[in-house]
């Protein structure tokens, strides 16, 4: 196996990758490798898996002498790479004994290979739909939702997000069973309707690939996985098993108590009130009437105590409410509206945070808050 490449090219190509390589203490050392694989017509594809997500390149321009495959250690390769400028690098194995060796203008290097029989063969998809997006919007549903999903290994399919896809739009929901995102876009829509749980961590490194491009993402789906294809990247994603919980029964459609208030100066209040309040929950007490909004926060056994006033526009029974500063700044952390809206039906059940001035034609974003203090 024989091929010359570009170094800035290559690198270009797989640093994304490195981010589904496995650690060292991978159960599947060969996992920790990169799979390459040229072809006579002058194609150079490079593989990065960790069974569960499984990620595909293609190398433009590369100069294929004797086309093969091999196992390539992945962290070397990167490493080295990141020490040249753009220079042209030969590679070459001994398929004898995976022997690689790499000659640059500076000098000749040489590592050890593996065997390319040993790496995981790409995963059976039988397509059952498509669709395409752009990668701007796919990228900015993700970053609405993800960050409100948990990291619970006893319950996966909290720790990932579900895409359900419907004729009238697509929703995107996470959960960590103490605050909730539901985003929906009305213009990603299958009339074949179907929906899955995806992983954090491919998802993660899809946003690092596609970046803020306009350019489309075909989606491709099958009973249990998706196929992600954008430029010269292809990705495998196996879904999340098991059943999401029913997140529209605790969203709640009755809420007369209603406020108005600017998003940047609660979300400041919420983060200096919180500095006073007990560290193990961040309880504060939101405390309404007419329209004024006072946020309370106290931790008795460090004698520590703050509160401010907020003005707001409120509609509704005077009401004093528990809730977790933390997830609250998190929530209003990742809107850009100036304004929001909050609603809740009672003290002890969840309340809606929503952007005020909203154009809900196209995209639509609801977040739950749930109290975690009742007076």
């Amino acid at each position: 196996m024989h091929f010359v490449v570009s170094s800035k090219t290559l690198l270009q190509h797989i640093q994304t990758l490195t981010g589904i390589i496995p650690s060292g203490n991978s159960t599947v050392p060969v996992l920790q490798n990169f799979l390459f694989a040229t072809e006579e017509n002058g194609s150079l594809r490079v593989t990065a898996s960790d069974l569960e997500t499984t990620v595909v390149t293609s190398v433009p321009e590369v100069d294929v002498r004797t086309p093969g495959r091999v196992a390539f250690p992945a962290k070397f390769l990167v490493d080295i790479l990141k020490t040249f400028a753009d220079v042209p690098l030969s590679v070459q194995v001994d398929t004898s004994n995976w022997k690689i060796t790499l000659s640059s203008d500076f000098g000749k290097y040489h590592t050890a290979g593996f065997d390319p029989e040993e790496y995981p063969s790409l995963p059976v998809f039988d397509v059952q739909g498509s669709f395409e997006v752009e990668a701007v919007t796919f990228n900015h549903a993700i970053s609405k939702t993800m960050f409100a999903a948990g990291n619970d290994e006893i319950r996966p399919v909290m720790s990932g997000i579900l895409m359900q896809v419907t004729a009238e739009g697509t929703n995107f929901v996470a959960t960590d069973g103490n605050k909730l995102v539901r985003y929906k876009r009305k213009d990603l829509s299958s009339e074949n309707q179907f929906e899955l749980i995806l992983s954090k961590r491919p998802l993660n490194l899809l946003k690092s690939i596609v970046g803020t491009s306009e350019e489309l993402i075909s989606i491709e789906y099958s009973e249990s996985n998706l196929r992600f294809v954008f430029g010269d990247f292809i990705m495998y994603s196996r879904a999340v098993e098991g059943n999401y919980p029913a997140y529209e029964t605790v969203i709640p459609k009755n809420n007369p108590n209603k406020l108005v208030v600017d998003r940047t100066a609660l979300m400041n209040a919420l983060k200096r009130v919180s500095m006073f309040s007990n560290k193990s929950t961040y309880l504060v007490k939101v405390q309404l009437q007419g329209n004024v909004m006072q946020i309370i926060g106290e931790d008795l056994d460090f004698n520590n105590a703050a509160s401010e006033e907020l003005s707001c526009q409120y509609v509704g029974e005077d009401m004093e409410i528990g809730l977790s500063a933390r997830f609250l700044v998190e929530m209003l952390s990742h809107l850009e509206q100036d304004s929001i809206t909050m609603e809740f039906s009672s003290p002890n059940k969840p309340g809606i945070l929503e952007p005020t001035d909203y154009q809900r034609d196209i995209e639509d974003i609801t977040m739950l808050m749930m109290p975690i203090w009742v007076g």
